[in-house]
């Protein structure tokens, strides 16, 4: 993410390539939006029981969660996470994201749980993503970066984008 904002003006981070479209500014908005709440799934679940019964049931869907980096069907943003403009500033955007990131990976480099014992959980018609353990949880939200660094390079190649 820094890598591909690196020498951004504002303008670029606001520029939107239609009105049906979120610029960069959002997409990272959005982005920082999941970071926090992987964060606090993680840290909370990290001291929920253990449930070595549950390891079989997800054994092999660590695949489908690190695809969904290139799953070309467009989601879309649940309300908690739609980007509203929190930001005035890039840097204030990249201090949020970088908050909410570098926690992340700090629980993740000091944690003694073992991921593979500790889940989340959805409603039951969500599928393979019903029952994912942490380690899984953690892939999938590396996917999103993913999709959306994707995303931010379109936005960048755009023929109307600022230079």
């Amino acid at each position: 993410i820094m890598h591909a904002l690196e020498g951004l003006t504002e303008k670029q981070m606001q520029f939107k390539p239609d009105s049906s479209q979120w610029s960069i500014a959002e997409v990272v908005e959005h982005i920082g939006v999941y970071e926090e709440l992987l964060y606090w799934d993680l840290l909370n679940n990290q001291y929920t029981e253990e449930r070595p019964d549950l390891v079989e049931k997800v054994k092999g869907i660590d695949t489908i969660m690190l695809a969904y980096a290139t799953d070309p069907n467009k989601g879309m943003a649940p309300f908690a996470a739609q980007p509203i403009g929190r930001f005035q500033t890039k840097q204030e955007l990249l201090g949020f994201f970088n908050r909410f990131r570098n926690a992340v990976v700090e629980l993740i480099q000091g944690t003694s749980a073992d991921f593979r014992l500790h889940f989340v959980f959805r409603p039951p018609d969500w599928g393979v993503w019903h029952v994912r353990d942490l380690h899984q949880y953690t892939l999938v939200w590396i996917a999103h970066t993913e999709r959306h660094l994707g995303q931010i390079e379109r936005i960048k190649a755009h023929q109307g984008f600022p230079k």
